[in-house]
């Protein structure tokens, strides 16, 4: 298992932050034409509640594997039923799925349709490969999949704050808003449209 290829934690990351991103999008309707301190301020608390419910949620699971981890491996593990695997040697397969075909390398934590190499976990590819091997797919999930790594990422917290009146008063040079940038209707419907088109990717990615 030395071998394994570790999954860029830059990647690991990005996911994460683009997750957080994503859901300020999809809530921005909830904030529009608010002041921009109450936006941050709702910005925040759904921040702050967001990780204790993610906390809160591992805390009660004992699985070594993340709850909506261990559920794609689930999901996975029920689409192989008709995929036929040839062990070609040094832990390299080929995996026939009706009229396709894909190469699984476990030593090298690849495969041809790249999303284990993506995602750090099993594919259902992979999942085929490891279940004709009668092993359990645990060994293949990156770290970043596992209890111990999601404990960290929510181990801090985002401290509750008093009601901005009561705020100490900062020293500093006045922060002017940004200027005012016009656009077109149609060039605003687009960008919404754009951010639309992330949410869908994104819950698509979760879904396969």
């Amino acid at each position: 298992m030395d071998s394994f290829k570790v999954l860029d934690p830059s990647l690991a990351w990005m996911e994460i932050d683009q997750g957080y991103g994503l859901t300020l999008i999809s809530d921005q309707q909830k904030t529009r034409g608010k002041p921009s301190i109450d936006i941050l301020e709702d910005i925040r608390r759904m921040l702050m509640a967001r990780m204790q419910d993610k906390r809160e949620l591992i805390l009660k699971s004992n699985d070594t594997i993340c709850p909506n981890i261990r559920k794609k491996l689930k999901e996975n593990n029920k689409k192989i039923r008709y995929f036929h695997v040839t062990l070609a040697g040094n832990m390299k397969f080929e995996v026939q799925e009706l009229d396709k075909t894909n190469v699984v390398n476990l030593m090298g934590r690849t495969c041809s349709c790249q999303h284990w190499d993506l995602f750090g976990i099993p594919c259902k590819h992979v999942i085929s490969c490891i279940s004709w091997l009668k092993e359990e797919p645990n060994q293949y999930i990156d770290n970043y999949s596992k209890r111990d790594a999601y404990l960290k990422t929510y181990e801090l917290l985002l401290q509750p704050l008093t009601v901005k009146d009561t705020w100490p008063e900062v020293k500093g040079p006045h922060v002017l808003p940004p200027p005012v940038r016009r656009c077109s209707v149609g060039q605003r419907k687009k960008e919404e449209e754009t951010c639309m088109k992330m949410i869908v990717e994104r819950d698509y990615l979760e879904e396969t």
